[in-house]
């Protein structure tokens, strides 16, 4: 009988290697990017042509816009999409330009400055750490920090601020002027996070320090992530960005994504300017030194596949980054601030909860909202900047309606709603006519045109405003205003975002009529 041959030792390496290779190729749900079936690639003309504004009219049937159009009307020169379904990535995109004028298109490969989004991720860290026991989530972040301290008052006698309170925005401190998202410009000298936290030059902040009793109350600031990127750095010993790419991209595959912060100069491929009223920044983008809270440059694949990977932990399905114990915290709305969790915001409950974050950074606007138990969501990037979150609210309706999503979301993403025009008249009108100051110190002309009431804001075409009351009124297009009174005298024009209101002051009284153009986006 013939004997078995023995491998010699060499070969025997050879082949556990390739087992090896083989089972560490299989992939997992995270890394999965389903081709494009004829079905997908119906649902994406579907939402290509069908984005929806907040508002539709009684008795009419409700508008819809195709993408292209409306990235011109709001001004948005590049945006890019990764839808979440079944668990997977089903499909990604790019549109438009890089830099506006330019001819390089945005693919799904685009980086974007993801503003806000980068604090889940910054949570999610932290959180391993302190699994690891490195850090505490309820004890004195004094404790841990070794750099810099949080300075004590009498506020800081009565509570301390913890990783918990810091990471769900209830630390007590004051604003410093450091508004992370507007950043640093590319050619500037950039501070240390310690600098930052210490006000010391080259900072442009003043120095942190506790101005209410820790715990007391929820109020978003970066200063807290600030100090939690000093912290996770004390513990570590190792430059934020590092940690960051170690512990969170390296490990659920965010091949395009990074925290450094590099300068144009640095990096000239695949990368999107970041832009304001259509017009590109100077210097392209600009730097964001306090990373925990607005660092990422990433895509809306790579985000989505963090979130898939949430979701999969949140199951007990995977431990690639935290244990699902972390993960619940990650999404249980804390004391205090019942629409966050440790990082992400939260809605709704039962099968249709979802976790969420939005994200701006100058010249950027990012969205992120997935369902775990549904299996599905989406990201949305675009490089400009506020008139970039109303595009993507109409997006995220127009994916909804597609992919039968619960009609309970977060208030800005919610459901199209039916208002009712009523006809005040023109005496009504007359009254509503003059010039405003809008955001960004741009003018924006009420206007009586042919018996109907328009707003004209600079470089748009004019939108008809529709009646709820003599004070309230709507568009097609998805603005909400009210023109309110003070002692009988109107005041300005106040913007009714979802998010947030300002108020247009009036500037100029007497009527200013013009024929509106066609626009509208549609």
């Amino acid at each position: 009988m013939r004997q078995p041959q023995t491998l010699r030792p060499d070969q025997l390496l050879l082949v556990c290697l390739l087992v090896l290779g083989m089972l560490l190729w299989q992939p997992t749900l995270a890394q999965v990017v389903r081709p494009r079936t004829e079905a997908v690639e119906a649902a994406i003309k579907r939402i290509e042509a069908g984005l929806l504004p907040s508002f539709s009219i009684a008795g009419r049937a409700p508008i819809t816009f195709r993408l292209t159009d409306r990235m011109q009307y709001h001004q948005v020169p590049g945006f890019s999409i990764a839808v979440i379904n079944g668990g997977v990535v089903e499909w990604a995109k790019g549109y438009g330009l890089l830099e506006a004028g330019g001819s390089a298109t945005v693919t799904e490969d685009t980086r974007f400055q993801a503003g806000s989004i980068s604090k889940p991720l910054t949570a999610l860290a932290a959180l391993g750490l302190v699994q690891e026991g490195k850090l505490a989530l309820d004890e004195d972040l004094n404790t841990k920090l070794t750099s810099w301290k949080i300075p004590a008052n009498a506020f800081t006698n009565k509570e301390k601020i913890t990783l918990r309170r810091a990471l769900s925005h209830n630390t007590g401190l004051g604003d410093t002027g450091l508004n992370a998202a507007n950043g640093y410009p590319a050619t500037d000298s950039l501070p240390t996070i310690t600098q930052i936290l210490r006000g010391d030059p080259p900072s442009l902040t003043s120095p942190v320090v506790v101005v209410r009793v820790p715990g007391s109350g929820a109020q978003v600031s970066s200063e807290g992530y600030c100090i939690v990127q000093q912290a996770m750095m004390d513990v570590t010993g190792e430059p934020f960005a590092t940690l960051m790419a170690d512990r969170i991209l390296a490990r659920v595959s965010m091949t395009h994504s990074t925290f450094e912060q590099y300068r144009p100069a640095q990096w000239r491929e695949g990368v999107a300017a970041g832009h304001v009223k259509g017009k590109m920044l100077s210097g392209k983008w600009r730097l964001h030194p306090a990373m925990a809270a607005a660092g990422l440059w990433s895509t809306p694949s790579d985000v989505a596949r963090l979130m898939i990977e949430v979701g999969r932990t949140r199951a007990g399905q995977s431990h690639k980054l935290v244990d699902k114990r972390w993960v619940d915290s990650l999404l249980t709305p804390q004391p205090g601030n019942e629409m966050r969790g440790l990082g992400y915001y939260v809605h709704g409950s039962g099968p249709n909860r979802c976790f969420y974050h939005r994200g701006w950074n100058y010249g950027y606007t990012s969205y992120s909202i997935a369902f775990p138990d549904l299996n599905k969501g989406l990201v949305l990037m675009t490089n400009a900047d506020g008139e970039g979150y109303r595009l993507m609210m109409e997006v995220v309706r127009a994916v909804a309606r597609e992919y039968d999503w619960p009609t309970d979301l977060p208030v800005e993403a919610a459901p199209q709603t039916v208002k009712r025009a009523i006809s005040p008249g023109l005496e009504v009108y007359e009254r509503l006519v003059g010039r405003y100051l809008l955001a960004n110190s741009t003018v924006g002309e009420v206007v009586v045109t042919d018996g109907q009431l328009y707003l004209q804001a600079v470089g748009k075409p004019p939108v008809r405003l529709y009646a709820e009351t003599e004070e309230d009124y709507f568009s097609e297009d998805g603005l909400d205003l009210l023109f309110p009174t003070e002692r009988g005298v109107r005041i300005g024009l106040l913007f009714k975002d979802p998010i947030n209101r300002y108020l247009a002051s009036r500037v100029f009284t007497p009527p200013v009529r013009t024929k509106p153009a066609k626009g509208n986006g549609q």
